[in-house]
């Protein structure tokens, strides 16, 4: 008897973690898992991120949650990192409103041009504003590319990378001169970033000529390797990656509970086979 009675008991015990765990992952954990799990850098294929969004979706107002999640995280003074992620998910999310956009961008418009490094979290925040802003064309995101154009490494890089897509002639000329001082500053030493800065120039172009704001003769190609200077050294800068948001891979913390539901439901299983071994054996030692 009292060996099922230590049965039924951790039977229970596991079945409320469960329970438990499902609750929450059903409620406001869900949620963030999916935030913080948002398709993005190697793990960005069309198909894992139309499969998160479906996911997404699910949930009512989704797109505000994960504004309120932004302000709040914000607020409470959440590392670079954590806001980037979620500013991730709202580029994922690409169905952001006017309201909701001017929501997003209050904080970068008041900013100053940081002319030095910005903090950490500063940094992230507004690379990661302005790659969310590269789905919505309009002249207010296109004066923020052109004013963070001015600023430091991977900020200006992000404005770069708006300004590529969503700009109009005035930023094609900025873009222009951006890419020459970048040329000039890396003359006879080649690394990826100018590489990536052309590629994006000769996407720029078609885009205008094809809008009928350039004239053909305005196209630029692609150039190779040999073309960008002289290749002196072939290093992968780790500056363009910064422009686009860095899936970390990292679980959000409630995923934790589920390893603990996992590790005692482990430890029930051997405790009902230690058990039944020993029941077994007292009735072969009886026999």
């Amino acid at each position: 008897m009292k060996a099922l009675f230590v049965c039924v008991l951790l039977t229970l015990v596991c079945h409320v973690q469960i329970l438990s765990a499902e609750v929450l992952l059903n409620r406001n954990d869900k949620f963030e898992f999916l935030v913080h799990t948002c398709p993005n850098g190697d793990r960005s294929t069309p198909l894992l991120i139309q499969r998160w969004n479906m996911e997404m979706d699910k949930i009512p107002n989704a797109t505000e949650k994960i504004l309120d999640l932004l302000e709040s995280f914000r607020s409470q003074g959440a590392s670079g990192e954590q806001t980037f992620r979620i500013l991730t998910a709202l580029w994922r999310r690409q169905n952001l409103q006017p309201g909701q956009l001017e929501r997003l961008t209050r904080e970068i418009r008041l900013m100053d041009t940081p002319r030095e490094r910005p903090n950490h979290k500063d940094q992230n925040y507004i690379v990661g504003v302005l790659n969310v802003l590269r789905d919505y064309p309009t002249d207010e995101h296109e004066s923020l590319g052109l004013k963070f154009l001015q600023a430091h490494d991977s900020v200006s890089l992000a404005a770069y990378n708006l300004l590529a897509d969503i700009g109009g002639v005035r930023s094609f000329h900025a873009l222009e001169h951006y890419l020459a001082e970048f040329r000039r500053a890396n003359e006879g030493y080649v690394n990826w970033s100018i590489l990536h800065l052309e590629e994006k120039m000769a996407f720029m172009s078609r885009r205008l000529v094809n809008e009928g704001k350039l004239p053909p003769s305005a196209i630029r190609s692609p150039v190779t390797v040999e073309e960008a200077g002289r290749p002196i050294k072939l290093e992968r800068s780790n500056t363009p990656n910064q422009t686009v948001a860095p899936g970390t891979g990292v679980l959000p913390e409630s995923s934790g509970l589920i390893a603990w539901v996992v590790i005692l439901m482990c430890f029930a299983a051997l405790g009902l086979l230690w058990i039944f071994l020993m029941q077994f054996a007292r009735k072969k030692k009886a026999a």
